[in-house]
């Protein structure tokens, strides 16, 4: 209980928390981290993707070496304008079972195979001779992607076979596979896109984006998917069947698309401008508010590659033919018309430029030049664009991304013979003359050996990846993933990258074990997995691992008492490495879980509760034992705004809480109520059910079975909230029941609220109050688990049952879940339903990883991050490292009768040894934070170290948790 004393302190302490609450940039309240939550998360989210067709590094660099004189100056080589560069690995299915196949490798499984047999990154240390084996013969295994499956990878993050269209490997029927451009108008704010290309509409690469098909060459079937079915806002390119032949496309499906008021169509027509009638046509759609559909070509089917010429030390460029517009020209259209209109909801646009590829299949090194300048001036016009604000592009909320869907050609340069400004090689139609028997040679050969061609198809090489604006971390936050120890990134990664800037909906699940610390995890992970491993929990091979503080006021208060330091106050704490350590000392406890360096500095002196501890992880905010989202000195109107009502107000997002002790409890209720005791229970279920309104509650408490059906106890939930919350007809009600299995009952609750597009709630329990700990027996080699009262659900019921609910919300969710028995339990010194209580966490931990695997929806680990972590710690536990149990293996445990025999006695004692307990309460252990996702390593990282000096330790304290999930979701961080 708090003193009035302290309570006057405090009430000083709360008047600079008032006006410094939020105010410190560096840690994510204000400043970028602010900038890149509510504000950020409102702007439309552009995505510009270029992709060179078959463009490898040496296109590049011969585009640069003919126009500029250098290497490195095209407009996305220059790292002052485009940040990021990288490479990507581009192989498919049908290439890695080819690959496989040479090393008596597995075929190609989703789960289950290596990056390495796909792309052998040991090759590139290898010699040139070696490397060209690799690429190119045959008899090594040499194999390459497609274009058909290599822009299924990038637009829908999915590899597949050869000649697949955004379809799944082996041609399953219903394969369909979500492409971006789909992500994108799905949003509960639909966004735009739009295809571009040099190549027919049709054609591989823009068809991934676009349409699905099982076979690339449906050209007829692909194009009236897309002029029908997905209808692009913009679609410019080649194939126009009056110039070419209906390959293509048919007159008849053209007609139809001229005739489609939702666009302004806009055809090659001989004898006019191209360019000037493509302007003319976006010009009307702005004004008229309809799509632009264009459709030029020339006598290959293609817009015909534009011009160079070999006049050194004067490079050129120009239109081959004036009837078609070239890449700029388009580029500049299709931005103009998806930009307009102020769309909430974004856009997306993918531009190819498709002549590198087929010039490349050529060996046509001229066309190929012509064609990777084509894509330059691209590049170009889109950054002039974002540059000049049209139609509010700007580099915060635009990503241009510049990749190529493979290699092609296997150029390279004659290191001896350099072409530079404005110069060509020598360039000859093959002959039988000028072909040497047993040579390679493509439909051109250079006879003065100034380049040399390696093939006349696609290459598994890799291709460079170019990126700038203000999402571009989310491309570092993916390298390696697939190549440890490589900054390598491969091609899906890019649809991840996409679809993450997309942001149509962001789901944090937020596990926390109450009372958790290390040695319990261990506990739980040798029962059920065997002695030899202690971090065996699917939660132990997270992305990313950390340390975390827990410390509150009171905490930092009682040390600070005890080193003289001042008591804590907002001000000081700007200086987090030289105050944080008032709260958490490392040199004296050490920077890792467990075990603590010292024992008496951790059991001497106060430790947070699970309210203030709550309140933290909510709101980012320190206060004092009690407290729920209430700033410390009670004042009025010191409520703090928490991560879940952050969701609800600026996300319109679902939000959730579950919990196997009350629902009114500590935990949860921090995270969707506010009051200055914890122990005011009405009050705040009463404020959980009538005004915060969460979309899912489950949890115990319940009155009939905390006191018996005849004599209700209403200690968690007056009787009038709970008439009230049975009456509601905004929820779907469920209840502990005689003879009812509570996980039945419940996740048929979800299934009705789903239906009936409720809310759901669900109350359970038993004497205790809450949900009975799952039972776990001492039968060694053989561990157990099952519920001790079936009639409440287990924790992974409740969390199945909530993400069905809150999945059903397109803008994203939050969802705490709580397994508030481990602190019960371990109160009591039980190590027995400490363990079972872990084990609970670990299968509702699994649960909801099954959940985010499972296809079919729009919730996957790009746009998903599931944290596991604990409040505090409690009970000090040790183990016994020479007597330790094992698989099924649980200690000679005891109720404790006096006299105690060692220094500290709980409700339970371990006569063998087996085991040690050093407290009955909580401590100020550092505990374990685990995160897992696309981008959870970016979401933390940043916070390693910002109290705790990075360069000692990789701790954060459990106010950074917040700021994380806040920036993962784009909520406000500061209150």
């Amino acid at each position: 209980m708090k003193t009035k004393l302290f309570k006057l302190l405090l009430l000083v302490l709360t008047l600079s928390v008032l006006a410094a609450c939020g105010s410190d940039g560096n840690d994510g309240s204000t400043g970028k981290d602010g900038q890149d939550g509510e504000d950020a998360w409102a702007l439309p989210k552009h995505v510009i993707l270029f992709i060179g067709d078959g463009m490898h590094e040496e296109h590049e660099a011969a585009a640069s070496r003919y126009y500029y004189g250098d290497e490195t100056s095209l407009v996305w080589k220059d790292s002052s304008v485009f940040p990021y560069s990288n490479y990507a690995t581009t192989w498919d299915v049908t290439a890695y079972n080819t690959l496989a196949s040479e090393r008596s490798e597995a075929s190609y499984a989703a789960d289950t195979f290596s990056g390495r047999t796909g792309f052998d990154v040991l090759q590139m240390g290898l010699s040139s001779i070696t490397k060209d084996k690799y690429f190119l013969d045959s008899s090594m295994g040499a194999a390459a992607t497609d274009s058909a499956s290599a822009g299924t990878a990038i637009a829908t993050g999915v590899k597949t076979d050869a000649g697949n269209i955004a379809w799944e490997s082996g041609d399953p029927a219903n394969g369909e596979i979500q492409t971006i451009a789909e992500y994108y108008k799905a949003k509960t704010t639909p966004g735009k896109i739009g295809v571009v290309t040099t190549v027919p509409i049709s054609h591989a690469t823009p068809a991934a984006f676009v349409s699905h098909n099982v076979y690339r060459n449906n050209y007829h079937a692909i194009f009236t998917e897309i002029s029908t079915v997905t209808k692009p806002d913009v679609v410019i390119g080649g194939g126009h069947p009056q110039v070419y032949n209906e390959t293509y496309l048919t007159t008849a499906q053209l007609t139809t698309v001229q005739g489609d008021a939702s666009y302004e169509y806009v055809a090659r027509n001989t004898g006019t401008d191209g360019a000037t009638a493509l302007a003319a046509a976006t010009a009307n759609a702005v004004t008229n508010g309809t799509g632009l559909f264009g459709v030029f070509g020339s006598a290959g089917g293609q817009i015909a590659t534009p011009t160079v010429t070999d006049t050194p030390g004067t490079p050129s460029f120009t239109k081959t033919e004036n009837e078609s517009p070239v890449l700029a020209e388009s580029t500049e259209a299709a931005l103009t018309v998806l930009s307009s209109g102020g769309g909430a909801g974004g856009f997306f646009v993918m531009l190819e430029q498709g002549d590198i590829d087929w010039t490349n299949h050529s060996n046509d090194y001229k066309g190929m030049v012509g064609g990777v300048l084509d894509l330059h001036y691209a590049v170009e016009k889109a950054e002039e664009m974002i540059d000049n604000g049209v139609n509010g592009m700007s580099w915060a909320n635009t990503t241009i991304i510049v990749t190529s869907d493979h290699g092609n050609s296997y150029l390279r340069f004659n290191r001896g013979k350099t072409n530079g400004l404005g110069d060509l090689p020598l360039q000859e139609v093959k002959t039988v003359s000028n072909c040497p028997a047993g040579n390679y040679c493509g439909s051109y050969v250079y006879p003065d050996g100034e380049v040399f061609y390696g093939t006349g198809g696609h290459t598994n090489e890799l291709v460079s990846v170019y990126a700038k604006g203000a999402d571009i971390s989310k491309l570092t936050a993916r390298q390696g993933v697939l190549y440890h120890g490589t900054a390598l990134i491969d091609n899906t990664d890019l649809f991840r990258v996409m679809k993450s800037i997309a942001d149509a909906n962001r789901n944090v699940i937020l596990f926390i074990g109450d009372g958790m610390q290390k040695a319990h995890e261990i506990a739980a992970s040798r029962y059920m997995f065997g002695i030899n491993n202690p971090e065996a929990l699917s939660f132990h091979s997270f992305d990313f691992k950390a340390n975390c503080t827990t410390w509150d006021i009171d905490t930092y208060n009682s040390y600070a008492a005890a080193k003289g330091k001042d008591l804590y106050s907002v001000a000081k704490m700007n200086n987090r490495i030289e105050y944080g350590i008032v709260g958490y000392d490392v040199a004296v406890a050490g920077s890792y879980s467990y075990p603590q360096l010292e024992e008496e500095y951790i059991r001497r002196y106060a430790a947070t509760d699970s309210a203030s501890a709550g309140t933290a992880l909510a709101t980012g905010n320190k206060t004092v034992d009690g407290n729920i989202a209430w700033l410390p000195g009670d004042l009025a109107g010191g409520n703090l705004k928490t991560i879940a009502e952050k969701v609800k107000s600026q996300r319109k997002g679902a939000i959730g809480v579950v919990t196997t002790v009350p629902f009114s409890h500590a935990t949860p209720a921090a995270f969707v109520s506010h009051n200055v005791s914890r122990n005011n229970y009405g009050e705040i279920a009463a404020e959980i059910i009538t005004t915060t309104r969460p979309d899912v509650v489950i949890g115990a408490g319940h009155p009939s079975y905390v006191g018996t059906p005849s004599a209700p106890n209403y200690q968690y939930i007056t009787q009038a909230s709970y008439n009230a919350i049975k009456a509601d007809k905004g929820y779907i009600f469920v209840e502990r029941t005689n003879g009812v299995t509570g996980g039945t009952s419940l996740l048929s609750a979800a299934d009705s609220a789903v239906t009936a597009k409720k809310k759901l709630f669900g109350l359970f329990g038993g004497t205790g109050g809450q949900v009975a700990t799952p039972t776990v027996t001492d039968t060694p080699g053989a561990p157990t688990f099952a519920a001790t009262d079936s009639e409440s659900p287990l924790l992974a019921d409740s969390t199945e049952a909530a993400l069905r609910v809150l999945a059903q919300n397109s803008n994203g969710f939050f969802l705490m879940v709580e397994q508030g028995d481990i602190d019960w339990t371990n109160h009591a010194n039980d190590y027995k339903g400490m363990v079972g209580g872990v084990i609970d966490l670990e299968y509702a931990v699994k649960k909801a990883m099954e959940f985010v695997d499972q296809p079919g929806d729009n919730i996957d680990w790009s746009n998903t991050l599931l944290i596991v972590t604990s409040d505090h710690g409690n009970s000090f536990l040790r183990l016994n490292n020479t007597l330790k149990p094992g698989l099924g293996d649980l200690p000679a445990q005891q109720s404790y009768v006096a006299p105690c025999p060692g220094t500290w006695c709980g409700s339970n004692i371990y006569p063998d040894g087996e085991v040690f307990y050093g407290t009955g309460g909580h401590t100020n252990e550092l505990v374990s934070v685990y995160a897992k996702g696309d981008f959870a390593g970016e979401t933390f990282s940043k916070y390693n170290g910002k109290m705790y000096d990075e360069g000692v330790t990789k701790i954060i304290d459990n106010t950074f948790i917040f700021k994380a999930m806040a920036n993962f979701l784009g909520v406000t961080v500061s209150q």
